[in-house]
């Protein structure tokens, strides 16, 4: 079953994101606060590392964090 989080990207859109589809979560300046890497696309987002992390972990078993 997949699970999903929501976030809203830089242009502030909601965007429905599958956690089993994350490869990486990333801090990038410039780029907007936080990048999601999913399936070779990237969403970029205005939340902080923490809180998009905080939303992900309890919903991805194993999930690495790369900063």
């Amino acid at each position: 079953m997949a699970r999903f989080i929501e976030v809203r990207n830089i242009e502030g859109y909601k965007i429905l994101i599958n956690v089993d589809n994350i490869q990486s979560i990333r801090q990038v300046d410039g780029l907007g606060k936080t990048c999601i890497l999913l399936n070779n696309d990237i969403v970029r987002t205005e939340l902080e590392y923490s809180k998009v992390v905080e939303l992900v972990s309890p919903k991805k078993k194993g999930f690495r964090l790369w900063q």
